[in-house]
């Protein structure tokens, strides 16, 4: 049990840095400015904001919670 348990936590540890890395691969060229990321036509889409139109922070921060209900609501469901 304790070797299954270890080679699982191993599993989970080398999953995680490989979505690390290749999200760090992803968005390098928005690593110097962070404000570009949040510019991106593809994460304003993922938001539910239009990539084509100015939106508040207060925009923003209501898509990123909304959206991360939805997630974590989903992860819920499927436990």
């Amino acid at each position: 049990m304790f070797l299954l348990n270890t080679i699982n936590r191993m599993l989970q540890t080398q999953k995680q840095e490989l979505v690390e890395n290749e999200m760090k691969e992803l968005t390098a060229e928005y690593q110097n400015d962070k404000q570009e990321f949040i510019k991106n036509p593809v994460v304003a889409e993922f938001l539910g904001l239009a990539s084509n139109t100015d939106f508040t922070e207060s925009d923003l921060e209501k898509s990123i919670l909304t959206n991360l209900q939805k997630f974590l609501m989903g992860l819920v469901r499927n436990c």
